[in-house]
This record gives C-alpha cells, sequence and structure tokens, in this order.
C-alpha cells in the first residue's frame, strides 16, 4: 500500500519538516545506505586529514600517497559509471512506464461497446462495473482512494454500486471472510451481461 506523509507536511514552511519526514520515511533511500555513507565519509575525511596533517611534514610519504592515489584513478577509468547510471534510469522509467500502462482505463471499453452494443443502458451498466472495479483495486493501492471509499455504501452513494449489487458484495465478503479480493466481480458481471446480450 502506498504511504503517504501529507499529515506531516500540509503546513511545511520551515528545513525541520524535510529532515522530521526523512527521519519517519519508510522507504527512504538514506535508510537504506547510511552505514555505508558513514563508513565512506569516515574513511574519506581519515585519508583527507591524513594528507593534509600528518603527511604534510614529510614529502616521501606524501610523494608515495599521490603515487598510490593515481594508481587507483587509473582503475577507476574502467569502471563505466555513466553507463551504469544510464542503465539504471532506463531500468526506472521503463518500469514505471509499464506500471503508467497497466492501469485500466475504461475509455477504450466504452468506445468499444459503443460500436458493437446496442442498448444504452447495457453499455453505461458495463462500463460503470469496469469503473468500480478499477476503484476497487485502487482502494487498496492509493489512500486517497481509499479515504474516497472507506466503504462499500460510499461507492453506493456515487453510484457506482446498485443496493442489490451491494447485497451480493456483502455476500462474497462473508463467504471468503473478507480475505480475497472483490475486483473479479464486477468484471464477472459485466462478462455475463455481455454473454446475454451476444445471444440475444
Amino acid at each position: 500500500m502506498t504511504v503517504t506523509y501529507m499529515e506531516y507536511t500540509h503546513t511545511a514552511e520551515s528545513l525541520g519538516v524535510f529532515l522530521r519526514v526523512l527521519r519517519i520515511w519508510k522507504g527512504s533511500l538514506i535508510k537504506g545506505v547510511w552505514k555505508d555513507l558513514a563508513l565512506f565519509i569516515s574513511c574519506y575525511t581519515f585519508l583527507s586529514l591524513l594528507y593534509r596533517l600528518c603527511l604534510v611534514y614529510d614529502e616521501d610519504h606524501k610523494r608515495n600517497f599521490e603515487i598510490f592515489c593515481c594508481f587507483c584513478s587509473r582503475f577507476s577509468v574502467r569502471i563505466p559509471l555513466s553507463f551504469l547510471l544510464g542503465f539504471y534510469v532506463s531500468q526506472v522509467v521503463s518500469r514505471w512506464w509499464q506500471q503508467w500502462n497497466a492501469l485500466a482505463w475504461p475509455d477504450n471499453l466504452a468506445q468499444q461497446l459503443a460500436t458493437y452494443l446496442d442498448d444504452r443502458t447495457t453499455r453505461r451498466c458495463i462500463v460503470r462495473w469496469a469503473c468500480l472495479s478499477n476503484v476497487l483495486v485502487l482502494r487498496n493501492i492509493s489512500i486517497k482512494v481509499a479515504k474516497r471509499f472507506p466503504t462499500l455504501e460510499h461507492m453506493v452513494d456515487a453510484n457506482l454500486l446498485t443496493t442489490k449489487e451491494l447485497d451480493e458484495l456483502d455476500t462474497l465478503l462473508q463467504k471468503t471472510d473478507g480475505r480475497h479480493d472483490l475486483s473479479w466481480a464486477p468484471i464477472q458481471w459485466a462478462q455475463e451481461t455481455i454473454r446475454q446480450a451476444r445471444q440475444e
């Protein structure tokens, strides 16, 4: 489920709120790499202080340290950092695009129903069921949708669900003890209605 932090930032005016959100952030990158980052910063600080404070007085050790740094710099070119970063970014963007394309849009369904089905009330009912199924799925993913439709009765108020369909969903919830998602039920109703319309 998506985690929202709007209740912590809706009156944000200072840097302290940003640091507070970073501290409580569940999926924070900082929480995942802070140990490695602290180790890197401490090693870098140690080497920098060693070079600037201790090796100033001994030119031989300073020259050996610089030769070692040049040696390490030659091998850092062999790691294609820009290639790896580009690969990572392309993977993230392609994953996001796949998720965007996987969203259910009722537009194509409505256009195809308008082309192949003559009965206007049946078309509207099938599109309503498609929207209902979409809302049932999005309630499990998005907190905004879950707040907009916290119960099935709210979907009746929004005309996504009739009272008869509400009773059917309640019956299914009781049969499954609420352990299974009900987003398939409106799709099943739509398939049955299309099958009956095709037979007629």
